[in-house]
């Protein structure tokens, strides 16, 4: 049996070792000293004795502040007395009245411009806007009453003629003025007067014509009634 050879091993060489880094050395700090401490004596350490209180000053009583006597105040200066400016006296002022009458022209007389025929008066027994007409003496009522109208149509009055309310002897006309409102003409034989005609705002009633046929004098009340005396 032959032998077995071992072949030869290498030597092995060394593996480099990792050179260690330089550790740097920390650099010597001076440490600085604390300074020195005094010794006292034991007796000295030990506390004072506190100080006694000192007693606050009293307050002094301040004295009061003398008033110095006030000096004399100046006489004012004798000053001329002003005269006052004597006031305007007001004008007095009108009462409503008073200017109504001054402003408002005064009413004419009712019926002022009526065409009166010749020879008419204003004489009725009192009654006012009453003419009596004394020339046509024994004439028909309606002659005259138709003359009248032909006297005011020529003068540019308009004239209706209406029924009166007691036709015995009796006529009654609506007259309208040129420049005026409408009024009535009553025209009325009466007994001791003649022939009258009177003019009213509205008709007369029976019982006014009754009166002036008759001649009796009209009641305060009547619209025809006289005016009182003036004092």
């Amino acid at each position: 049996m032959t032998p077995s050879v071992t072949p030869p091993v290498a030597p092995l060489s060394p593996s480099p070792i990792a050179t260690p880094a330089p550790v740097p050395r920390p650099e010597r700090v001076a440490v600085p000293r604390p300074p020195a401490t005094a010794r006292f004596p034991q007796e000295s350490l030990r506390e004072s004795p506190a100080p006694a209180p000192v007693p606050a000053p009293s307050p002094q009583p301040t004295p009061a502040p003398t008033a110095s006597p006030a000096a004399p105040a100046a006489s004012p200066e004798p000053t001329a007395a002003l005269t006052p400016a004597p006031s305007p006296t007001p004008l007095p002022t009108p009462s409503p009245e008073v200017l109504s009458q001054v402003q408002e022209p005064p009413s004419p007389v009712p019926y002022a411009n009526f065409p009166h025929p010749a020879g008419a008066s204003n004489n009725c027994n009192g009654f006012l806007s009453c003419w009596r007409l004394s020339d046509v003496d024994g004439r028909p009522v309606q002659a005259i009453a138709r003359d009248l109208q032909a006297t005011l149509q020529e003068q540019g009055y308009q004239t209706q003629r209406l029924e009166p309310a007691d036709d015995t002897g009796s006529s009654l006309y609506r007259v309208t003025p040129p420049d005026g409102p409408p009024y009535y003409v009553n025209v009325i034989s009466t007994f001791n007067q003649g022939t009258v005609y009177l003019l009213t705002d509205e008709p007369m009633t029976a019982a006014e014509i009754a009166d002036v046929r008759e001649g009796r004098a009209p009641t305060p009340e009547s619209p025809d009634a006289p005016l009182p005396p003036s004092n």
